[in-house]
């Protein structure tokens, strides 16, 4: 039975970049007078929308992420030019910024890894706390609609219990265990392996405790350097070689990686994804 890879989306797969772009031509130069940069301000207001959007759903008033996007937008903005957080002290239209949400680019070297994972019968799988037809729309936009199998998003996720509603933020343990599920009766795996891959610690720790096979990546966003983030779960910022996991044969994965990194001609970030490509198959 071929693996499966279950990929994060944002900040994972696909960058920022677009909306770091878009701040600064809006406000960019209010910005540098006041001590701070488009791509602060960018980096601030991604993760107060994850820590706004998880608590959310822990409080049971699951909204979803695009909201919390925008309504987060002015309060981060008002802090890092020192305004009140209404949106008409906020010199220009916010409206290009929270337009480049939906304009998501993928990271370099992407295409090509999932390529590498196909070519080797690799089912694969993203799962979200985004919508998923924006993240349809990311997939078609970067041509990667033949490598990808499916989308899973955090919107439909079941509550349980009585609740007939939908809609649980990642790292709920009920994001997981859905995905899973979806992932083994759309693919018919029952004992193979599925491997979660995120660029965050705490997306990486939700998913091994959910039973997800070792999750490897390397880590643009977050700035880690081969850093035990839990019980086997590892990632790593350089092309390395990967730590021992017990579940690959290390002395080859470790060539492997070694010579994908070695190629200068692919960006670091693909070097990363074919080494991951590569593990898959040890």
């Amino acid at each position: 039975m071929p693996p499966v890879v279950a990929f994060d989306v944002l900040g994972t797969c696909f960058t920022l970049d677009k909306v770091i772009e878009a701040t600064e031509a809006s406000l960019g130069d209010y910005l540098a007078s006041n001590g701070s940069s488009a791509k602060g301000v960018v980096l601030d207001w991604f993760h107060s929308t994850q820590r706004d959007f998880t608590y959310l759903s822990m409080c049971d008033s699951y909204t979803p992420m695009a909201s919390v996007f925008t309504a987060t937008l002015s309060r981060t903005l008002s802090k890092h030019l020192d305004l009140p957080p209404v949106r008409h002290f906020i010199p220009n239209s916010p409206e290009p910024i929270l337009a480049a949400l939906k304009q998501l680019t993928p990271f370099p070297g992407l295409k090509e890894a999932l390529q590498v994972l196909r070519a080797h019968g690799v089912k694969i799988y993203f799962v979200t706390n985004g919508a998923r037809d924006t993240t349809i729309d990311y997939i078609r936009a970067a041509g990667l609609q033949n490598l990808v199998d499916n989308v899973l998003s955090c919107d439909d996720v079941p509550r349980g219990g009585n609740s007939q509603e939908r809609g649980v933020a990642k790292p709920d343990p009920r994001v997981y265990a859905h995905a899973l599920r979806r992932i083994k009766d759309e693919t018919g795996v029952s004992s193979g392996p599925v491997w979660f891959c995120a660029a965050h610690a705490w997306d990486l720790v939700g998913a091994k405790k959910a039973g997800y096979v070792l999750a490897i990546w390397g880590s643009l966003s977050e700035r880690l350097t081969k850093h035990q983030i839990s019980d086997g779960v590892y990632t790593t910022r350089r092309a390395r070689p990967a730590p021992r996991t017990g579940y690959l044969r290390e002395d080859a994965a470790r060539r492997r990686w070694a010579r994908a990194c070695r190629d200068r001609r692919r960006p670091a970030s693909c070097a990363f994804l074919v080494g991951l490509a590569y593990l898959v198959r040890g």
